[in-house]
């Protein structure tokens, strides 16, 4: 096991999935809903506790969708619409409210292909404020944060951006060799276009 008791992974699956026009949360991917596929990869690589924070017009469906799989917090965004940094500030708040002193996260829709990228993070942020994964230079996902950076994203304006808020600390970049750490699937376009990526990565 790499990760310690002490740290959480959060995966952000709020939203209302707007252009993908259903709920991308579930989409098959690797074998299995989406959503699943990401729990699956943090408990691969080490994380007992999955926190997968939900809200918006499909939260029903992705919690049918996790069922009673073990390991799992399901936390709700009230309001997603204020942002991924609203979804990212409940997940944390409840991480460090089991006692986490390292949060791990990403989104849902994240087209890795295994949990190799997650292990890399978490293998390189032992002792690291702000850690996240690249691909080809390009800083992606999962990201892990210590307990400080993790309090400061929980301590944020309701106004501000991840991006913005996370861009205050120093930051370690972890390259990886799996371009879906900077891949997004918003569109079926893209999903169909990642599919092809990782079958053909295999």
């Amino acid at each position: 096991m790499i990760c310690a008791e002490d740290l959480v992974a959060v995966v952000l699956a709020a939203g209302n999935s707007t252009r993908m026009m259903c709920a991308k949360a579930v989409l098959p991917w690797r074998g299995s809903p989406l959503v699943c596929h990401q729990v699956r990869c943090y408990h691969d690589a080490g994380c007992a506790t999955v926190i997968v924070v939900v809200g918006g017009a499909y939260e029903t469906v992705v919690v049918q969708a996790l069922g009673s799989t073990p390991g799992v917090v399901v936390v709700r965004n009230p309001d997603p619409s204020r942002g991924m940094l609203s979804s990212l500030r409940e997940g944390v708040q409840s991480g460090l409210e089991m006692g986490a002193k390292r949060v791990a996260f990403g989104p849902v829709d994240l087209p890795i292909a295994d949990s190799v990228p997650i292990r890399e993070v978490l293998r390189a942020g032992r002792d690291t404020g702000y850690v996240v994964a690249t691909y080809e230079a390009q800083r992606g996902h999962p990201a892990l944060l210590s307990k400080g950076v993790a309090e400061a994203v929980c301590a944020a304006s309701a106004s501000a951006s991840a991006r913005q808020l996370l861009s205050r600390f120093a930051c370690l970049e972890v390259p990886v060799t799996d371009p879906g750490v900077c891949g997004n699937l918003n569109t079926p376009a893209e999903l169909a276009s990642w599919r092809d990526v990782q079958e053909g990565r295999i």
